[in-house]
């Protein structure tokens, strides 16, 4: 009678741990069912729409809309027989930036971008690149002018000068270029100072220069 109340009891707590387990694994089941609807909402939701832009940013968005075409790379050739038989420059060093400022090609670049060169390839923002001869220099200034050579029914995107003496300290700035090879990169500031003395690498001493924050690289 003893063995048999012993087996009883034994059964009774199996079925016990029996329930105990499928209590626990219904348990397990129902938690990751919870998850994965959770989960599912998650990716179901909806992303918030973006922030209109700033009044500032909006001025910024147009400034490089506007610039950033008439903005072109200038690798320049130490000879004009360099050019005419479209060998490429011996070393990137001399790689820099210039700008468009006539709608038949005429550009400005620095000087110190050309050195002695006659001429220059001129890379567009399109992936179009033309010759550009040099029509003069004023290295003084750190100024030169080139002349692209393209179809005569080939317009360009250019910038117009802008009148510096009405420049005040504080006025935003913005400058478009290609840093390191970064073509047509922004960055943004403002006017520092005016009428700055600055003493270039070959001791030039240029006169009247700009001071701004916004960051310049080379290129």
């Amino acid at each position: 009678m003893k063995e048999a109340t012993n087996l009883i009891l034994m059964l009774v707590l199996a079925s016990l741990s029996c329930q105990n387990v499928r209590a626990q694994i219904t348990a397990t089941q129902a938690e990751s069912r919870a998850r994965a609807v959770a989960a599912a909402e998650f990716i179901k939701n909806t992303p918030a729409t973006a922030t209109p832009p700033t009044a500032s940013e909006t001025e910024s968005i147009a400034v490089y809309e506007k610039c950033n075409r008439a903005v072109v790379n200038i690798a320049p050739a130490s000879t004009a027989e360099e050019v005419s038989m479209d060998v490429p420059p011996a070393s990137e060093e001399g790689n820099g930036s210039g700008t468009i400022i006539t709608r038949d090609g005429y550009l400005i670049t620095n000087h110190h971008v050309l050195g002695n060169a006659e001429a220059a390839r001129v890379l567009l923002h399109d992936g179009s690149s033309y010759i550009a001869r040099v029509v003069g220099t004023d290295p003084s200034n750190d100024i030169a002018v080139l002349k692209m050579e393209a179809p005569d029914n080939r317009h360009f995107s250019f910038i117009s000068f802008g009148d510096s003496s009405s420049l005040q300290v504080g006025r935003r700035v913005y400058a478009i270029g290609n840093p390191f090879g970064l073509e047509r990169t922004m960055t943004a500031g403002i006017v520092s100072s005016l009428g700055r003395t600055l003493t270039t690498p070959s001791r030039r001493v240029i006169k009247g220069v700009i001071q701004t924050d916004a960051a310049i690289n080379p290129g």
